[in-house]
C-alpha cells in the first residue's frame, strides 16, 4: 500500500480512537460563542479531505483543477 494512503488510513483511526466515548451533546458544545465544536471541526476536516480527493482524482486522470475562489481569496 502506498505510504500515503498509510498515513491517512492511520491518522483516520486516530481520529476516530479520539471520538471513542464522546456524545453528540459534547460533540457539538462549543467551548465558547465564538469557538468552534468538536462537530464543527470534523465538518471542516470532511469537506477538506474531500477538496483533496476531487483534486487528486483530477490530476490522476491528467486534468488540471481550476482553482476555486476561498473564503478570504480575491
Amino acid at each position: 500500500m502506498p505510504a500515503i494512503i498509510e498515513l491517512i488510513e492511520e491518522q483516520r483511526a486516530r481520529l476516530l480512537a479520539l471520538l471513542v466515548g464522546l456524545t453528540y451533546e459534547q460533540a457539538a458544545a462549543r467551548p465558547a460563542p465564538d469557538e468552534w465544536s468538536v462537530c464543527d471541526v470534523l465538518r471542516h476536516v470532511i469537506a477538506a479531505e474531500e477538496g483533496v480527493a476531487r483534486i487528486v482524482g483530477s490530476l490522476a486522470r491528467g486534468v488540471v483543477p481550476e482553482a476555486r475562489r476561498t473564503l478570504g481569496s480575491q
